[in-house]
């Protein structure tokens, strides 16, 4: 069997359900940033009027405000964003800011308004079972074990893109970063590892 963790903090309640269950890591999956990684195409899509489908990027690390955008990846229709000219501003730094932290807050936001998230979550669940039961191979930003990637020391569960098919996660695709992601990565991964410890597991 497959396990897929949703709840918050769904890196180290991943992480937890891993040691708990004595699963093969590849079989026990928590969501992570998928639902941020999509959330930020559609910005990204809406603000140059393109189709979400010719934006390429990922946003790794932990689920919510520490999360961490690589921009220095971001391709439209694959042309690199700063060779992109486009009158939205979009490569601006301190328009990507914007657009990542208009990812952060929406949560609350629905939170705020709703008192609870659903829906978003809700697809974003069924499109990982859907790459799973199908066989698809492809790639989404989930949490997973990440010691050895990145300078990461520790056992920890933290998002990166990876390949699912029907036994899970077969592999995880290494992402070429630049020093200051892999420093913010880094850094969400000692936090989240802090946490982590604090289960006693």
């Amino acid at each position: 069997p497959i396990y897929q963790h949703i709840g918050n903090i769904v890196d180290v309640l991943t992480y937890c359900a891993w040691r708990i269950s004595g699963r093969p890591v590849g079989t026990v999956i928590g969501t992570g940033t998928s639902l941020d990684t999509g959330r930020l195409k559609f910005l990204i899509a809406e603000k140059i009027d393109i189709s979400p489908k010719n934006i390429h990027i990922w946003i790794i690390g932990e689920h919510g405000d520490n999360s961490v955008p690589v921009w220095s990846r971001l391709q439209v229709g694959g042309v690199n964003i700063q060779e992109l000219n486009h009158p939205s501003g979009i490569k601006d730094p301190k328009s990507l800011d914007e657009l990542h932290t208009a990812v952060v807050n929406s949560a609350y936001d629905i939170i705020r308004l709703k008192g609870y998230t659903s829906w978003a979550i809700g697809l974003n669940v069924a499109d990982i079972c859907r790459s799973i039961l199908h066989n698809s191979r492809r790639i989404h930003a989930v949490s997973t074990l990440v010691k050895g990637f990145h300078g990461v020391e520790d056992e920890v569960f933290a998002s990166l893109p990876c390949v699912l098919d029907t036994n899970g996660i077969s592999r995880v695709i290494p992402l070429k970063i630049n020093n200051d992601e892999e420093e913010k990565f880094t850094q969400a991964t000692k936090t989240l590892y802090k946490i982590q410890l604090s289960t006693g597991l």
